[in-house]
């Protein structure tokens, strides 16, 4: 999503040499922005600190995940920013899912429900073979 000549620098996380941890992006203003790349395994801790601008989840939250969403909720609360959460809901319709549906009036939250329909990319023959081996939930 960021063109490739925009990206003006990374850096590594420590201990693992495939990971990035950072990303430094010549912003259309000249100036630089910063994104910070972090995984769920690693902890609410991890996602404490300053304000952030924009933080994206990719993934459904387990409950102990939950403190995750929750923190960048508050780190997005000084800067006006938002929080991104997009998953498919392997587990069906967890807690989550039911507080963000009921949140669908709220002119704060955007929800979008999107199916297969919505992936071009996917034939209907590799709808249908992926279909065989999927729950009802799974499905839905």
């Amino acid at each position: 999503m960021i063109p490739k000549d925009s990206i003006i620098g990374t850096k590594r996380m420590q201990g693992h040499t495939d990971t990035v941890e950072t990303i430094y992006v010549r912003h259309v203003s000249g100036g630089v922005s910063v994104i910070g790349v972090k995984s769920m395994e690693q902890g609410r801790s991890k996602f404490q600190g300053t304000g952030k601008e924009f933080c994206w989840l990719d993934e459904e939250p387990d409950r102990e995940a939950y403190d995750i969403y929750a923190e960048c909720k508050a780190r997005t609360m000084t800067t006006g920013g938002k929080v991104l959460l997009t998953f498919t809901p392997l587990k069906g319709m967890s807690e989550l899912c039911k507080w963000l549906i009921d949140k669908k009036s709220d002119p704060d939250y955007t929800f979008v429900n999107m199916t297969w329909e919505d992936a071009p990319h996917l034939s209907e023959t590799e709808k249908a073979k992926r279909r065989l081996d999927m729950k009802p939930h799974e499905i839905e």
